[in-house]
């Protein structure tokens, strides 16, 4: 047996092969692909791709059939059977006939429905031989019970196969006996029973049925290649055939005839079958090219309308068959003349209209012998209206009730329900559903159960509603006086349930079947209790909801409820309660709280002092026939505090990295407490009107933004919110420098002044100036001031023409830093081009060079003698020519610089 051995390919492949997982058979019978040196497996995600196992051969042709799972069964081709460990079966060595032609055997591998028998057709010299292998043999590796075995009739080697439930089909191009020799289909019927021997003929409309027979995976469309027969074929006339294909009766019809005069090589349906790919290779014609067609419409007109050109290959290297594989893609097997082709190319999205289903060249690092429909197309299982799988009828049930779906399970199906959630197994014909949650409202569950056999299945649906359960919590007075009468108990009232209310320890008086009741106490009892139990609309009883109540002469009186932190600017008409007990008087004291109403019940609003921590309680007096009862609640402990949330700014200023952004950073010393945004506002040059100009959300520090205004004054910013106690709060003013200056031509100098940084208060440490000229990158330190000094001047102008300025300012103790904005002071230096110089090496005036020369960086001089003849010439001319051996005289030059797009001309007189 060969081993696996490396397999390289091109990087496309994994695109091709790996990504795209649609499943287009939804089984896994094809999942194995044959040839001459390599072997195929596409189960799972990824494809592996390793040598060809089978005993050296020499065969071109393979065919193999894998179980639903994607395992190997057995693989075939000219020598013989093998098993899924390649090893010939028993009687294997089948002495397949042998074609004399140069055309290659086809074969075919059809199940027995229902069955553990295969069949292998194969095309031999003009007739139709078959092969029976039974699996259920030799411990389920198979073997071959019939050798080869002919078939009365005369084929081409053209076939295709696709199956519908219980039986399949087999279509053979077949001719009649001369001398018509005009081409038909047969078709073949394999079911239950077996093989019919006997095929019918089928003759469409004349059509004569050429070569490249071919069904879409769905079995709902079927197409082939016709040609007229003429005799001559330089005048043949090719037609591709479309038609309509009832799996169930085996029935072509509705044959609609487009792309004439195309010879069709090879067809390939998309994985969805809304497009059809055709090659064609036709020297006399000289078209070798891949098309698409959107065949969902079935009309000749709209299909050859939709025609995209997918691709135009080279006489001598073409596309000849073409194969949709497992994962939903089309290998296309290419022909090159020479040298023989080693590579093949693939339609990577084959659903997709036009370009889109990209087509990439060479992407297979290996040659791909196929023959056309080496992979029988009835791998799809197919629904069967009459195929008996019930999920039962519609349910409605409570919580926990435990429900039987589906039904009996029928011979020899599988089955299968989704979701799985609350069915016992998913896998049987008739799980238990049990649904243990509470359910605050109705719910609807839907199933669908799906019975396969064979290649037959079937579907059905079921809902399975489930009323919801009451939690009800529920409210009253747990301590009361023995012999009290008309206290209240209740829950949430809901119309969806009925409430039955029973009492431990007192008497029901009034609201059984409601979701309130009153209730007359009896006498001393430390285990008296209220139940409830909800019933929902199907009777179904929620789990009971006991409420304790201590009947004693010593009441305990609930602690009161209501707002435990207070602010204190807010703490006023605060209100409390407790649960009210018919018949009690409550009497509310505190330390420090002001009682402004309720006093005597249940309910009570007060004011409270200032920051600090004060007590709440009540009193409670119950007064019966013939008993007075008494209480005290727990202190209800009050914190009141004033809210010290501040806003900060740490620094505004100008964007180091953007000088036409502002930035602004602060800080909040509790956002937690913040009750709104932070507000950001600007005011320029100092003025007292304020412009709102972001709101952040209070988890934000740091805000960015630009505003060409800004930068002609010193601009001011505060920020502002709510804290937790309703009250405005805002930051101190931050207003960034603002600097400006003035340049002197006649002294070159320059002087610049700012205002100063304020925010921080004496926290400045220092003052910065950063400078650059013309095209410099960045700018530099050039002095740092003390703070109080806001000027600064200096001597360089001369030394570009433009001057760049920024000052930053530096926090003393904190990382932070303010920038101003930025300051350009501009020269515009003239030339002034001396008519003499002195190269005679005395140090003085030995050059022919001028004043700023260097500021003009892209320039270049000419010179020219008397007679206009060029006598120096230099690009970006540096001042340092000394005249070469010019002899002494006047001559004339061309100066010209880039910057501002100036020339001029003069003389020179040279003086040695």
């Amino acid at each position: 047996m060969k081993h696996s051995k490396a397999i390289h390919w091109l990087p496309i492949i994994c695109v091709a092969f790996v990504f795209y997982t649609s499943a287009l058979f939804g089984q896994g019978e094809a999942n194995h692909w044959f040839f001459l040196d390599f072997h195929i497996n596409f189960n799972g995600r990824n494809v592996n791709i390793s040598s060809n196992p089978i005993p050296a051969s020499t065969s071109l042709n393979y065919s193999s059939i894998s179980d639903i799972n994607g395992e190997l069964l057995f693989v075939t081709n000219r020598d013989g059977v093998y098993n899924k460990n390649f090893v010939k079966m028993p009687n294997g060595d089948t002495e397949f006939p042998q074609k004399t032609s140069n055309i290659v055997s086809q074969y075919i591998i059809i199940p027995q429905p229902n069955s553990s028998m295969y069949y292998i057709f194969i095309s031999g010299e003009n007739a139709l031989f078959y092969v029976i292998v039974d699996m259920s043999k030799e411990g389920g590796l198979g073997d071959v019970v019939q050798k080869a075995k002919s078939l009365p009739v005369s084929i081409l080697d053209h076939m295709a196969a696709i199956g519908n439930c219980n039986r399949f089909w087999l279509f053979a191009s077949h001719y009649d006996e001369p001398p018509s020799f005009k081409m038909h289909l047969l078709r073949f019927e394999i079911n239950e029973i077996g093989l019919i021997i006997s095929p019918d003929t089928i003759r469409i409309n004349g059509i004569e049925i050429f070569n490249s027979i071919t069904i879409s995976s769905d079995g709902k469309k079927i197409v082939f290649n016709t040609h007229n027969n003429a005799g001559n074929i330089q005048q043949l006339i090719y037609k591709t055939v479309l038609c309509d294909f009832d799996s169930n009766t085996g029935e072509i019809s509705n044959p609609i005839v487009f792309f004439e005069n195309h010879p069709v090589w090879s067809y390939a349906f998309s994985p969805d079958c809304s497009k059809l790919y055709t090659s064609t290779s036709s020297y006399s014609r000289n078209d070798f090219s891949l098309h698409q067609f959107d065949i969902i419409v079935h009309d000749s007109v709209t299909i050859e309308n939709s025609k995209i050109l997918i691709h135009r290959f080279d006489k001598d290297l073409y596309i000849i068959d073409l194969a949709l594989t497992p994962h939903g893609q089309i290998i296309c097997q290419k022909r090159q003349t020479s040298p023989l082709s080693s590579k093949s190319d693939v339609i990577e999205f084959p659903n997709r209209k036009g370009l889109d289903c990209s087509f990439k060249m060479d992407a297979i690092d290996f040659y791909i012998f196929l023959s056309t429909n080496f992979v029988s197309t009835f791998l799809s299982p197919q629904f069967d209206e009459t195929f008996d799988v019930k999920a039962g009828e519609d349910q409605e049930a409570c919580t926990r009730a435990q429900l039987s779906l589906g039904a009996n399970p029928q011979p020899n199906i599988n089955y299968h329900w989704q979701p799985a959630n609350h069915l016992s197994d998913p896998t049987v014909a008739n799980p238990a559903f049990l649904h243990a949650d509470t359910l605050g409202q109705k719910a609807d569950f839907q199933y669908i159960v799906e019975g396969k056999r064979g290649y037959c299945y079937g579907s059905d649906t079921v809902t399975v509603t489930i009323h919801p359960d009451k939690y009800a919590p529920l409210s009253g007075s747990k301590s009361v006086c023995p012999r009290i009468t008309g206290v209240d108990y209740w829950a949430e009232a809901d119309d969806r349930f009925r409430y039955e209310w029973s009492i431990e320890g007192g008497e029901l008086v009034y609201g059984q079947h409601s979701a309130s009741i009153t209730v007359d106490w009896g006498t001393t009892n430390p285990a008296a209790s209220v139940t409830l139990t909800p019933y929902n609309q199907l009777n179904c009883p929620s789990d009971p909801i006991t409420f304790p109540v201590r009947i004693n002469v010593e009441l305990q009186t609930e602690t009161p409820v209501g707002d435990e932190l207070l602010c204190s600017n807010l703490a006023t008409d605060i209100p409390f309660q407790i649960t009210n007990t018919n018949g009690s008087i409550y009497t509310w004291e505190s330390d420090a709280g002001n009682i402004l109403q309720g006093q005597g019940t249940n309910k009570v609003r007060i004011d409270w002092p200032g920051d600090g921590k004060y007590h709440l309680w009540v009193k409670e007096q119950s007064t019966t026939i013939d008993t007075v009862c008494y209480g005290v609640s727990d202190s209800l402990l009050i914190n009141l505090f004033t809210d010290s949330t501040k806003l900060e700014i740490d620094f505004a200023g100008v964007m180091r990295e953007n000088s036409d952004e502002y930035e602004l950073q602060w800080y909040a010393s509790d956002t937690s407490m913040l009750a709104g945004n932070i507000e950001i506002f600007t005011s320029y040059d100092y003025s007292p009107d304020w412009q709102l100009k972001q709101a952040a959300d209070r988890q934000t520090t740091y805000y960015t933004f630009a505003d060409t205004s800004m930068n002609y004054a010193p601009v001011s910013f505060k920020i502002s919110s709510v804290n937790g106690c309703r009250e405005y709060i805002e930051s101190e003013v931050h207003t960034t420098i603002f600097l400006e200056g003035m340049a002197d031509s006649s002294s070159n100098s320059m002087k610049i002044s700012w205002t100063p940084y304020l925010g921080w208060g004496n926290n400045i440490k220092q003052y910065e100036v950063w400078y650059g000229k013309d095209d410099d990158a960045q700018m530099s330190l050039v002095a740092s001031m003390k703070p109080g000094q806001y000027s600064w001047s200096n001597h360089w102008g001369a030394e570009a023409f433009n001057h760049q300025y920024r000052i930053r300012a530096i926090h003393h103790t904190y990382p932070f830093e303010s920038w101003s904005n930025q300051l350009t002071l501009s020269f515009d230096h003239g030339i002034e081009i001396p008519n003499v110089f002195t190269p005679n090496g005395d140090g003085i005036n030995d050059t022919f060079s001028f004043p700023k020369l260097e500021l003009f960086h892209e320039n270049k001089l000419q010179v020219y003698d008397r007679n206009g003849s060029e006598v120096y010439s230099k690009q970006n001319y540096d001042g340092n020519w000394v005249g070469g051996d010019l002899a002494s005289g006047v001559y004339y030059y061309s100066f010209t610089e880039k910057r501002n797009q100036k020339t001029y001309k003069g003389w020179v007189q040279i003086l040695k």
